[in-house]
């Protein structure tokens, strides 16, 4: 059954218990409403789209260290406070790094190898074949972290401590020495080193360029809403895209704000040609609720053509009367939405019911108001003995107007899931949409259709599933560094 005939069905879902009522035999027929006769042209708010868009710190922790490998740091360093004795240390990756969110920052535990060679002494004959020391050493680094304008993670860590597994002591001649002090020494020296390979090697690496990008993209793809003629295409026109970041302990959070605006096509030729993602800009997200203006119609010619088909020729039998559903026609006239169901047999003549078409924001339910219902005959009409014939008719026409329908409503989180994240996208994002209310459905008639302007607020989120480190970053010195 064609979709669009949902919108009919919304509004006589609470029309009442009687629809069909009785009169009086060779009473004054009446003229059906007028049928209107002009088309609308219809503008549709702007809408706001507040998308968190969210990636897991367990998930960065995991691509960091699918990225840094390798040797951080070579030193040389003077023990005995003489030149003449010279320990070599090298500071490596050999497990993994491990990271977490605190206070809107990020803490790194960076677990080094230490390991110290003993490369010179003013005791050489007593040294030589002393096997290097290797123990473990936990650098503490905490750093804020941002989006740059080209939607990169900047970080600028800071090394804050370090904690060691074991201490790095050399045994001289039966002299223990700790090289505790003098590691230490060389590890904040060069700090800046350190930390600026890490935070170059991140920015250069974590980027939500290409997902959000995607999602920018694919919003202003145009959503087909009536493929048959006449077609009939939503675009949103992205305007804007700013955003607020955020650092919980387990996730990092980009608060995106992106501003569109509505339009309607009749023809795929006629889209306006897609924005490339502006640069990140911070702002203040203010409320976690998009706020969304959608729209949607009803053509005439197709849901009278559809309600035809499947109940034309109907009979209606009680053990008084019985009917034939001759033909049933839905129309926008000068007094509403107007249905005439013609029937024969016992009872001959035209049904006729008009109503005004509302939304109730607090049951979030279509209706009819000021519902009237005429009969237009010269035959005698249902009187209250016939009322079951009347029930007959009014709960068939409201079985088959239900029957493979889906609520509008209902479908709207479909129509933002799909405009936020199509085909290829899906596959590294989840995109939910939760706590959906409709505000208002403002409905226009007119000759051809009835026109639904849709004004609704919900929560959506984003998450990332995983950003693959294609390449690895081997991060080491370009020189030795002496201490």
């Amino acid at each position: 059954m064609n979709r669009h005939l949902l919108f009919f069905l919304l509004l006589f879902w609470g029309v009442g218990s009687v629809i069909f009522s009785g009169g009086c035999k060779g009473g004054k027929e009446k003229k059906l409403p007028t049928a209107l006769k002009d088309t609308l042209a219809i503008n549709i708010p702007p809408s706001t789209f507040r998308i968190p868009v969210t990636y897991s710190v367990k998930e960065l922790e995991n691509f960091i260290n699918q990225l840094i490998r390798g040797q951080f740091l070579t030193a040389t360093v003077n023990p005995l406070k003489n030149e003449k004795d010279e320990v070599k240390i090298e500071l490596a990756k050999v497990s993994n790094i491990s990271l977490k969110g605190s206070s809107n920052e990020l803490i790194c535990r960076f677990p080094l190898q230490v390991t110290a060679t003993i490369q010179k002494s003013r005791l050489n004959l007593v040294t030589k074949g002393i096997k290097p020391v290797v123990t473990e050493v936990i650098l503490e680094l905490r750093t804020p972290v941002a989006l740059h304008a080209d939607w990169h993670l900047v970080t600028q860590f800071d090394l804050l401590k370090t904690q060691w597994v074991k201490p790095p002591i050399l045994e001289i001649a039966g002299v223990k020495v700790n090289l505790t002090e003098k590691v230490e020494e060389a590890i904040f020296k060069n700090e800046e080193k350190l930390t600026k390979m890490i935070d170059q090697g991140i920015n250069k690496a974590v980027s939500l360029d290409k997902p959000v990008g995607k999602i920018w993209a694919d919003l202003q793809k145009p959503i087909p809403i009536h493929k048959k003629p006449p077609e009939v295409y939503l675009q949103f026109n992205c305007n804007n895209i700013a955003g607020d970041f955020f650092i919980g302990e387990e996730d990092i959070v980009c608060h995106t704000v992106i501003h569109a605006k509505v339009s309607i096509l009749n023809d795929i030729r006629m889209q306006s040609k897609p924005k490339a993602l502006p640069a990140f800009r911070p702002i203040k997200s203010g409320s976690n609720f998009s706020d969304v203006n959608l729209y949607a119609f009803a053509n005439f010619d197709e849901i009278n053509a559809d309600l035809n088909k499947m109940m034309k020729g109907k009979d209606f039998h009680t053990k008084r009367k019985s009917a034939k559903l001759d033909s049933i026609r839905v129309y926008a006239s000068d007094s509403g939405l107007t249905v005439a169901v013609k029937v024969s047999g016992d009872v001959n003549g035209v049904l006729a019911a008009t109503g005004k078409p509302g939304f109730d924001s607090v049951t979030q339910e279509m209706s009819l108001g000021n519902f009237q219902f005429e009969m237009k005959s010269s035959n005698l009409l249902l009187s209250t003995g016939d009322a079951l014939l009347h029930d007959m008719l009014r709960d068939t026409v409201q079985t088959y107007l239900t029957m493979g329908m889906g609520n509008l409503i209902d479908k709207v989180p479909l129509i933002i899931e799909n405009a936020i994240a199509r085909g290829k996208t899906g596959k590294t994002i989840d995109v939910h949409v939760d706590s959906l209310k409709v505000h208002s459905c403002d409905i226009r008639l007119a000759a051809d259709m009835m026109h639904l302007m849709v004004h609704t607020s919900f929560e959506s989120s984003i998450d990332l599933k995983h950003l693959n480190a294609k390449k690895k970053v081997l991060i080491k010195p370009k020189k030795k560094s002496q201490g």
